[in-house]
């Protein structure tokens, strides 16, 4: 639940070279949205200009204080650190481990392997561990080879996207650098509003705004097309998701996927294409228990339902710690 009540001293800390700095201002932009996630914080330069302009690489961590002790809500590695020697401060920058996979490309074929299994393979040569659903579907060898032929030298980050894309899942690295590929919420974070008459709002939000896309509000008929040369046949797959105000169509031609790749196919990408229907952004006191990969439950107002958290951005230091959060979902209901 989002925090509303209570006044505490705050701080906030960068975990790097072996000590903890006090940060003075800093952000942390925490992401489920294929990118990754980041931070920019600003340290006194007093003690710290020696390590940091000594240092070839480093990890780090960003804590923030909170109402039940130090928490962490990024794991990454600095990319950079600027020196102001006119205010005395350092200011660095750097991204959550989910980095290595943007950066390290594979033209790897996978024999008929399972998408969980590759998207394991691909986080253990990153360094990363890795919480994966178990998929139902193959990605088989001949869809492998053929999305290699048409993307080679591909990033994993990639094709970890495609292949969560085939289960019908989300991917994101948590605060303590572990990957993440699941199909359902790591938790539930809620946020009330109600109105009280004449009488001042009760929210436990500072600020929130919701917008509804009308055209992702319409039925959607998604179909998917695919050459199968080893059975000389064209697989077929079709989802429809119902809505109000119209339809929308879309159709996918992708080579070499087999009936049960095309069925998860088409599935996947008709709740892609309702999923931004109602979306969300709320101001909140900042909490390092709301991350990406939640639920957010909304109580009150005419959208009060669960939304998926597709990033959560803090800023943070010695003025205080807030949060806004950004959340979308179809509407309840669509199938």
């Amino acid at each position: 639940m989002a925090i509303s009540s209570g006044v505490r001293r705050h701080r906030a800390w960068v975990e790097a070279a072996g000590r903890r700095w006090l940060v003075i201002r800093g952000d942390a932009y925490l992401e489920a949205t294929r990118e990754s996630s980041s931070f920019s914080v600003s340290i006194p330069m007093r003690r710290a200009e020696r390590v940091f302009a000594d240092a070839e690489s480093l990890d780090a961590k960003i804590v923030v204080a909170s109402g039940f002790g130090d928490r962490t809500i990024i794991t990454g590695e600095l990319d950079d650190a600027q020196f102001d020697y006119e205010a005395r401060t350092i200011h660095l920058t750097g991204r959550c481990k989910s980095a290595k996979l943007h950066e390290m490309k594979t033209s790897e074929k996978w024999t008929n392997k399972k998408p969980d299994e590759i998207i394991k393979d691909l986080a253990q040569k990153a360094g990363l561990d890795a919480d994966v659903t178990s998929a139902k579907v193959r990605a088989g060898r001949k869809w492998a080879d053929d999305y290699v032929k048409l993307s080679d030298n591909v990033s994993f980050a990639a094709v970890i996207h495609k292949m969560s894309e085939l289960m019908g899942a989300r991917w994101w690295v948590d605060a303590d650098g572990k990957l993440h590929v699941k199909d359902d919420a790591s938790g539930t974070y809620t946020i009330s509003y109600r109105e009280n008459g004449s009488g001042p709002i009760n929210s436990d939000a500072l600020r929130i705004r919701i917008s509804k896309n009308f055209v992702a509000a319409k039925d959607v008929e998604v179909k998917v097309k695919s050459w199968n040369q080893k059975k000389k046949k064209v697989i077929e797959a079709e989802k429809k998701i119902s809505g109000k105000g119209g339809k929308v169509a879309y159709e996918y031609h992708i080579p070499g996927l087999e009936q049960d790749l095309a069925d998860q196919y088409a599935k996947a990408k008709a709740a892609e294409h309702v999923a931004h229907e109602i979306q969300l952004q709320a101001d909140c006191i900042g909490d390092p228990d709301c991350a990406p990969g939640m639920k957010l439950q909304l109580i009150g107002t005419a959208f009060a339902q669960s939304l998926d958290i597709d990033s959560v951005s803090h800023a943070f230091g010695m003025r205080g710690h807030l949060m806004t959060i950004s959340a979308k979902s179809a509407k309840d209901g669509r199938e």
